[in-house]
């Protein structure tokens, strides 16, 4: 097959000597070659610069660029897109990485679809054994073939290191939002603003590789991700995007369930009282109901029923999907 079309990988980084060489290695194991990779720090004090120079040294599709510390994953995102020269613009989380075949299958999918502008795949998490066994214990990834806007608002499908698009969308969907009260959550925000415009096609297979890790924003009790998504269905909302005030109120009742339960197995707090407000918003959701319904009980069984409810929906879906 004759090569024609370029990707641009777009990653952020700051002080991830821990993980950064990793990533590295799986980019240049990928089995599709014409790429370019803009990494842009955000000022690391650690050996995360010395690590990606040494790796330039023999491998010229990559390029650092530098920038003051801003603590804002957008600002480096879009500080590395201005540089780009790509057919299709692929983001890489700098503590993530990529089964070998990632950019291949994408690329491919795109070409043979020239109506779909973006592609996500599926994801494996990494990390401490026992930080991935709890979150595979609470979370569940969600299959789509097709993620919208009106799925999107409700609840994020695509996670951004999974994600492949064709450089014309970057110029309807914009840059990344600089706001620092949408830290953390600004690749929410993006792939909502995309999905407005266009849908992202899912490939069913596990392509790429999401850490968790403690340390993260994910774990940090100060990183107040309730506030930052409030903020941003605010956004959502005043830009116009959402007008329906029975989503607006399914999205919020969610963003309290979830503060719920990072307050039951995370930081401690009051979870009963936000899986309450969760349930006087949204009054539909049969989750939201039984985990209510459940909450009388001490907060070390109620962590150990709810684990076992989403095993159960798990294995009862396996079965139902592979019958199909």
């Amino acid at each position: 097959m004759t090569i024609k079309e370029k990707v641009s990988i777009i990653t952020p980084v700051y002080n991830c000597e821990k993980y950064i060489e990793e990533t590295i290695r799986s980019v240049q194991e990928q089995t599709f070659v014409n790429w370019e990779w803009i990494i842009c720090d955000d000022g690391s004090t650690d050996k995360t610069i010395d690590i990606i120079r040494e790796r330039i040294r023999s491998d010229k599709r990559i390029r650092l660029i530098s920038q003051e510390h801003s603590g804002l994953p957008a600002k480096g995102r879009n500080g590395a897109l201005s540089l780009r020269s790509g057919d299709f613009i692929a983001f890489l989380d700098s503590d993530d990485k990529w089964h070998p075949e990632k950019l291949a299958i994408q690329t491919q999918y795109l070409k043979e679809h020239p109506g779909c502008h973006a592609v996500n795949a599926l994801y494996e998490l990494i990390g401490d054994p026992e930080t991935v066994k709890f979150h595979s214990g609470i979370q569940e990834q969600s299959y789509h073939e097709k993620a919208d806007f009106d799925a999107m608002f409700l609840k994020c499908l695509v996670h951004i290191s999974s994600l492949m698009i064709r450089n014309s969308l970057i110029n309807e969907v914009g840059i990344f939002d600089e706001d620092p009260g949408l830290r953390g959550v600004e690749d929410y925000d993006y792939l909502l603003r995309l999905t407005y415009r266009r849908p992202i096609h899912q490939i069913s297979r596990t392509l790429s590789c999401y850490r968790i890790a403690m340390g993260t924003v994910l774990h940090d009790k100060e990183y107040n991700r309730f506030e930052k998504e409030m903020r941003l269905l605010e956004k959502m909302v005043t830009s116009g995007y959402e007008r329906d005030n029975r989503r607006i109120r399914k999205r919020k009742a969610a963003i309290y369930y979830n503060r719920g339960i990072n307050a039951l197995y995370l930081y401690g707090g009051a979870f009963r009282k936000d899986f309450m407000q969760s349930f006087i918003l949204d009054k539909t959701d049969p989750k939201i109901l039984i985990t209510l319904c459940s909450s009388w009980l001490p907060a070390s069984l109620l962590r150990k029923w709810l684990k076992l409810l989403l095993s159960m929906k798990k294995k009862i879906k396996t079965r139902t999907s592979s019958k199909g």
